[in-house]
């Protein structure tokens, strides 16, 4: 029982790490519509998730789809788990895994229908989320934002498992192709600590040596905060920032910890 929860809390862990809406990633039905509606909003704390939401009547058919397959996977969840967030965390705020966060405090005074919910879930994020067990054991204790998830992953890829490492250099493999500057950040910032604009200044000390690609990339970023800035209106919240914290943003994928 207690890894069960362990892959639940890993799942919050990865959802911050690569920016998923949700942890079961709602990428394939929902990818065209994010690249459409939330192209520039920064993944995390459900911002993706609260982007398709306002544009709710504007999905595609199969986005709506998965969201109505979301509702009832939550509902179940909290179905199977009703009397137990009652009695245990009927206090707790739901924002940011809180629930979750409670129920797993409690693993050992769960109900049976509650353990065996989760357990089910379990199995099927394992299925989509390889690395969940590597990210609980070796970064379950970092906080997320600012790319610190992501540092740590790398940190510890050596000793993840193959399907976790495969897994693991698919995802890096997605985001190089959707951010360029990626691999010039690895190339030149490597060593500079997340946060604060360092990244950023970083590529810019590197202006001339970053790659074709990278100064496309962030020129054209630059046309579209200048295209807002004509308008008077402000980009969405979390523009031109990353994921990581404050690397140039990959196109969002569908949300955290």
């Amino acid at each position: 029982m207690k890894l069960k929860l362990k892959i639940a809390a890993a799942a919050l862990l990865l959802t911050a790490a690569f920016g998923t809406a949700r942890a079961e990633e709602p990428a394939a039905p929902c990818k065209a519509d994010i690249e459409k509606f939330c192209k520039d909003v920064k993944p995390g704390q459900g911002a993706i998730k609260d982007c398709l939401k306002a544009h709710a009547a504007e999905l595609s058919a199969e986005c709506k789809a998965r969201g109505e397959e979301a509702k009832t996977k939550r509902k179940e969840v909290q179905e199977a788990c009703k009397g137990d967030l009652e009695k245990f965390c009927k206090e707790t705020k739901g924002a940011k895994g809180g629930k979750l966060l409670c129920l797993k405090e409690h693993e050992k005074e769960l109900s049976e229908g509650c353990k065996t919910k989760l357990d089910a879930e379990k199995q099927e994020f394992l299925k989509k989320h390889p690395c969940a067990a590597e990210t609980e054991k070796f970064c379950g204790a970092v906080k997320p934002g600012e790319g610190r998830i992501i540092d740590c992953l790398k940190e510890h890829e050596k000793d993840f498992s193959e399907t976790c490492k495969a897994d693991f250099a698919k995802r890096k493999e997605e985001m190089l192709k959707k951010n360029p500057c990626l691999a010039d950040l690895e190339k030149f910032c490597k060593d500079v600590k997340p946060g604060e604009g360092r990244k950023i200044a970083c590529l810019k000390q590197h202006e001339a040596e970053v790659s074709e690609a990278c100064k496309a990339r962030q020129a054209e970023r630059k046309e579209n905060r200048g295209e807002r800035g004509g308008k008077g209106k402000r980009g969405p919240r979390g523009a031109g920032k990353a994921g990581g914290g404050d690397m140039p943003e990959p196109p969002a994928q569908p949300q955290g910890k």
